[in-house]
């Protein structure tokens, strides 16, 4: 197969990572794979296919048998109205209208949800959301890479050490909803306990929570990124939406628990017997009693712990390449 990726401001985040490893999977099956991005970079996140960076959809080439899969709504637009609906396949890994404030571009992202082209999610709830827009979806869940992602023996927090949050996301980003993380520190701060602020970061930030030690790491490589999640004590997520929530799997991957609220994707990777724990978005005070409960009591740690580990083993590249091969070929006999 001839396929070409494409999309705008990719970044360093999850969604970004997820799109570069299917780029490699299928290049290293044997297929012609190239990326297209409209003015961004991948801040040295390089996958082994080519990428062209362009400032218009216009000066993207695109090669007579060639699959399109577009990486947002603004390319699933453009592309459909210029090949048909066919040959455009959408890669959904958010729930695109709640990203925006502005009308237009709220309206673009339904446009985009309302096509009937060939859709993957990477998610129940997102496959959930394109059906309230009467459409249907294919399931394709990212991984993590278990080379970078796994598990160091160690202990549950011990007394007298301080805690380690790891918190991850830009503060600016509305859905991240940073403040509600260091609401939740600082009033586990006020339970009594020592705590240590882990912040993953794509660049510097100037919040911080009053009065905790907080460490910084600025776009790490990815075996930091993986010493970073085995150096902490429990991820905080506090988004208010998230399409899947990669860096939950990653913590499972690690052994690290997780505290996270109800954000859609989350209730894909929460183990079965604790689905209950997800916490309401904005819960502040569940949020820092769940901490609590992970900082001083060791067995409900490893119990989280174990219970991760399990899970995570339900995900793994290889099950994406084969799932993602299958797919696209399905589409693309259909398309040509």
């Amino acid at each position: 197969m001839k396929i070409v990726y494409i999309g705008t401001r990719l970044q360093v985040n999850g969604a970004t990572k997820v799109v570069i490893k299917h780029c490699n999977i299928l290049y290293n099956l044997g297929h012609e794979i190239r990326l297209v991005v409209l003015g961004a970079n991948l801040f040295g996140w390089e996958p082994i296919v080519s990428v062209e960076y362009v400032t218009s959809f216009r000066k993207v080439k695109i090669d007579d048998q060639e699959l399109i899969v577009a990486l947002d709504c603004f390319s699933a637009n453009w592309f459909t109205g210029k090949y048909g609906e066919k040959r455009v396949v959408s890669f959904i890994q958010a729930n695109e209208p709640q990203l925006y404030t502005d009308v237009k571009l709220v309206s673009a992202a339904e446009k985009s949800f309302r096509l009937s082209n060939p859709k993957i999610v990477v998610s129940k709830y997102l496959q959930d959301v394109l059906y309230e827009y009467g459409r249907t979806s294919h399931i394709i869940p990212p991984a993590a890479d278990e080379m970078v992602f796994y598990p160091e023996k160690r202990k549950a927090p011990e007394k007298g050490k301080p805690f380690r949050v790891l918190v991850v996301g830009s503060y600016e980003h509305p859905l991240k909803q940073i403040p509600q993380a260091y609401a939740a520190l600082e009033y586990l701060k006020r339970l009594g306990v020592d705590i240590r602020l882990v912040r993953l970061v794509r660049k510097a930030e100037k919040e911080t929570p009053k009065d905790i030690k907080t460490k910084w790491y600025v776009n790490p490589t990815q075996e930091e990124v993986g010493n970073i999640y085995r150096s902490v004590d429990v991820l905080l997520v506090t988004s208010s939406s998230e399409g899947f929530g990669l860096p939950i799997l990653e913590a499972m991957m690690s052994g690290i628990p997780f505290v996270a609220t109800d954000n859609g994707g989350s209730r894909d990777l929460v183990p079965e017997t604790v689905k209950d724990n997800l916490i309401n978005v904005g819960d502040i005070k569940a949020m820092g009693d769940a901490l609590y409960h992970l900082a001083i009591d060791k067995a409900h740690w490893e119990k989280f712990s174990r219970l991760g580990l399990t899970k995570a083993k339900q995900w793994s590249w290889k099950k994406v390449a084969v799932d993602l091969e299958k797919f696209l070929h399905s589409i693309y006999k259909t398309a040509f």
